[in-house]
């Protein structure tokens, strides 16, 4: 995963009553609505966190624990209504801890993976896939349905790759475009094209996910551009923001933390 910076997700607890306002304006649910909805359309029955409780476990494995992350995590966890907690320990103490304290989903990350681990199913979410799932569905709500429509990836990553096969699902045609042509072109397929460019593919389409670290220049934006981007940072300038307006969803961390406890929840 994106390794996230003390300074990013520092202010996400504070400000999560007023990024339901933004998310409200622009696609008319909040982070709760959106993360039940993008759960209920993948497991295809209604999600449950009733009964999940969440221990958040700082871990400092690789390159050490982000201060404010685990705090963050759980903050949002909460946000939406399941019961959680970080611990005080850390690691393997701290998921004894957990499992003391009760909970049966783990949230635990290190410099390469983040997951959330149902202790009861022995089945897990990884931040990757809820990612794509939460971004995908965001854009499809906001484009009115994506069915038969042409949208543009950017990265064809962890979270790149889960998103071609969720917009296969959604019955999209995929423009999809990498940096390294080759692992655009490896998912070539009847919905799925490669492009050797950004500035080629974006043409086509008014529908964007970028899911890697390229910059969507200003003249690419116009009065229909829609633009989900769960990549970090966020590579658009602030005209471009400007531009953009209430058609850019973009977050560091809410809706694929929303989406990875909600599903977990109901494995």
């Amino acid at each position: 995963m994106t390794r996230l910076t003390s300074e990013i997700v520092k202010s996400i607890p504070q400000r999560l009553n007023d990024y339901d306002k933004e998310l409200k304006n622009k696609i008319k649910c909040t982070l709760r609505e959106l993360a039940f909805t993008a759960v209920e359309g993948d497991i295809k029955r209604k999600p449950d966190i009733n009964n999940a409780i969440a221990g958040v476990v700082p871990m400092t494995f690789g390159e050490g624990v982000i201060p404010g992350f685990s705090y963050a995590v759980s903050s949002i966890i909460s946000h939406i209504g399941m019961e959680s907690f970080v611990t005080e320990n850390r690691d393997i103490t701290g998921i004894e801890e957990a499992i003391d304290r009760g909970a049966n989903i783990l949230f635990i990350a290190d410099d390469l993976r983040f997951i959330a681990l149902n202790i009861l199913s022995g089945k897990y979410v990884d931040n990757a896939d809820a990612t794509a799932l939460g971004y995908s569905t965001a854009l499809e709500i906001a484009a009115g349905g994506l069915q038969g429509k042409k949208v543009l990836v950017i990265g064809a990553g962890k979270v790149g790759k889960r998103l071609v096969g969720y917009l296969k699902i959604k019955k999209a045609k995929i423009l999809l475009v990498d940096k390294d042509f080759s692992k655009a072109s490896m998912l070539e397929g009847p919905s799925i094209l490669a492009y050797r460019s950004i500035e080629e593919a974006i043409k086509e389409t008014n529908l964007i996910i970028n899911a890697s670290p390229a910059t969507i220049k200003d003249d690419w934006i116009n009065s229909e551009t829609v633009l989900s981007a769960p990549g970090v940072p966020l590579g658009v300038s602030k005209r471009g923001i400007e531009k953009l307006d209430t058609r850019l969803i973009h977050d560091p961390l809410q809706i694929g933390v929303a989406v990875m406890a909600v599903k977990s929840a109901s494995l």
